[in-house]
């Protein structure tokens, strides 16, 4: 129902475009029809003044070819076909208003309808996810109990404090979290909270302390457990892995305290000094982080001595519905929360280098291209994200922020289903598919960490130019074709004609707004298709003015008009044309030279 509402949405859109478009067309209509009546008016006293004929009279206001003596020049003037065509046109015009009228009208009564079924919708969507919801409170007993029976064998105190009890989550993510919490808690008794002789030795309180929180962060449930005792020992570890034959005697002498934590995930691996009921087995964090990762989730160690260690799990929700902010990469369309982005703003890209700051705060730059491993392209302005988690905040670089939708997020499957760096995938408001990222994933992690799949169809790059291998089309399949024209009906049959040939067609409705989609774009389109008469900018001025701009000098431009006369010819040619149709032209004959200059350009 969400998905159709999204649908419902786009076609809302379109329709008020097309109301639009009819409201430009019946304006053209009354600046052609009242040209034709001031010529014709014009033209009438012209020839009354020299004593001639303006038009033949039609053959039912005349007498067998004769005037009627009782009628003088002027009052026959009425009844010629020319003034009667007028006089029709005017009538048309005045029609098309009403239906333009009459299509504003029906447009508010659907946006009324459409706004009740997104309440509606919207309540229903409340209501459901509400039967999936339970409290994370609803643990807190079994936590308790587990966490006091644990100290009981271990002879200690220990206390436990839960932060976001409140917190509506997913059964399923429930179920999945239950045995990897239960096990993190006995772990930090066991082998994180000291005895109480041993904690009042180090001036701790003799009642150690763990603290438990959960919290949602965009798309994902983040629940971290720490503890106040006397964190893990790197040295340790690595002295145990190095007796199991884990790691290598140089490995060890090579790891940094970060990676040297990640060895207490290893099978095998144990600190404890002694077999018990709770540890010494070296199984348990194997088996916390295959259970994680299996949901694509992820956990990760923080550790200081004699302060405590925090254990963070990061979950991705299953089902979610979330407003989303769309962006562009290498021409794909990628979906993430909105609720991360705390600001959009532009930046020149000379200026971007490895840290931006905004209002007194430093923002570390990444780019999403590179995230992603795609090409990145160059602009002289490029669309930032100020990114904000609860581990750090990021100015992510974008190639176009496209809009915001709210979207259902669907799980992958099959061989996408432990795809790191994607949480799902969304169908949008026009059908297209978006993946959805794991923005905090990328992030904090490197950009080999992201491997390219079938979903990402990029062009490969040596030394910042394109290159084509054996499964990439040649350069006439991949197109972009910039259409500018003021008639609806011929932008239509041309972005049709484009689109069959395989290309992507781009509309401008005049010379104005085909500037202005230039400057917003980051790639130039590969031929410029143009009509020569449009309102405020027509086809000269549109040449004229790519001509002056260094990007855009370059791109063909084919000049598509019913003008045939020589000087009209010549003039675009001056300009600098590539090539001038005259309608009506063969459209194999429009693809074939768009072909042409593609391969030339």
């Amino acid at each position: 129902m969400v998905i159709s509402r999204s649908v419902f949405e786009q076609r809302l859109a379109e329709f008020e475009g097309q109301i639009e478009e009819l409201r430009n067309s019946t304006a053209r209509l009354h600046r052609s029809t009242g040209k034709l009546e001031t010529d014709f008016e014009a033209d009438m006293l012209s020839a009354k003044q020299f004593s001639q004929p303006v038009f033949s009279l039609s053959s039912n206001r005349t007498n067998g070819g004769n005037k009627s003596p009782e009628f003088d020049q002027l009052e026959f003037d009425r009844y010629t076909e020319f003034h009667q065509t007028t006089r029709q046109l005017v009538e048309t015009a005045s029609d098309a208003s009403a239906i333009n009228s009459e299509f504003e009208t029906l447009h508010d009564k659907l946006e009324q309808l459409f706004d009740y079924q997104r309440r509606l919708i919207e309540e229903m969507q409340d209501k459901l996810l509400r039967l999936r919801m339970v409290t994370f409170g609803s643990l807190t007993t079994r936590l308790n109990r587990t966490v006091r029976v644990t100290a009981e064998q271990e002879d200690k105190e220990v206390e436990l404090e839960i932060e976001g009890e409140n917190l509506e989550v997913d059964t399923q993510i429930l179920d999945a979290l239950i045995e990897p919490l239960l096990h993190l808690l006995r772990n930090a008794v066991a082998h994180g909270i000291e005895t109480p002789d041993m904690r009042r030795l180090l001036g701790k309180l003799e009642t150690g302390k763990i603290h438990l929180r959960i919290y949602s962060e965009g798309l994902h449930i983040v629940l971290s457990v720490t503890d106040d005792g006397g964190g893990i020992y790197v040295q340790a570890l690595k002295e145990k892995a190095l007796q199991n034959n884990l790691i290598s005697k140089e490995k060890a002498e090579a790891m940094s305290d970060e990676e040297a934590l990640e060895l207490i995930f290893l099978p095998g691996l144990t600190t404890a000094e002694k077999l018990s009921q709770v540890s010494g087995r070296g199984v348990g964090m194997n088996i916390v982080k295959t259970n994680i990762e299996r949901q694509q989730g992820t956990i990760s160690i923080q550790s200081e001595m004699q302060k405590g260690t925090t254990f963070t799990i990061r979950l991705p929700m299953s089902l979610a519905v979330t407003r989303a902010l769309l962006v562009k990469a290498n021409g794909q369309i990628f979906a993430f929360p909105l609720q991360l982005v705390r600001q959009v703003l532009e930046q020149p890209a000379e200026k971007l280098g490895k840290f931006l700051k905004v209002k007194g705060n430093e923002y570390a730059v990444s780019y999403l291209n590179k995230l992603l491993e795609l090409p990145v392209s160059k602009a002289e302005n490029v669309p930032v994200l100020l990114i904000e988690t609860s581990e750090k905040s990021s100015a992510l670089a974008v190639d176009e922020v496209l809009k915001a939708e709210e979207i259902v997020i669907k799980p992958l499957g099959g061989f996408l289903k432990n795809l790191p760096g994607l949480v799902g995938a969304a169908i949008l408001g026009d059908g297209s598919v978006a993946p959805v990222l794991d923005l905090i994933y990328l992030l904090n992690s490197s950009p080999s960490a992201f491997t390219r799949q079938s979903f990402i169809n990029e062009p490969q790059t040596t030394n910042g130019k394109q290159t084509i291998n054996e499964n990439q089309k040649p350069k006439t399949e991949n197109l972009s074709i910039m259409i500018v024209d003021d008639s609806p009906s011929v932008r239509h049959i041309n972005s049709k004609l484009i689109k069959n040939a395989g290309w992507q067609p781009i509309i401008a409705r005049d010379g104005l707004e085909a500037l202005e989609i230039l400057q917003a774009f980051q790639e130039p389109p590969d031929v410029i298709l143009t009509d020569v008469e449009m309102p405020r900018m027509d086809g000269y001025e549109l040449l004229a003015s790519l001509k002056k701009q260094e990007n855009f000098r370059q791109i063909p431009v084919i000049m598509i008009t019913s003008r045939a006369g020589d000087k009209h010819r010549q003039k675009a040619f001056e300009i600098g044309v590539s090539e001038y149709l005259v309608k009506p032209y063969e459209e194999k004959d429009l693809l074939e030279k768009i072909k042409s200059l593609a391969k030339s350009d």
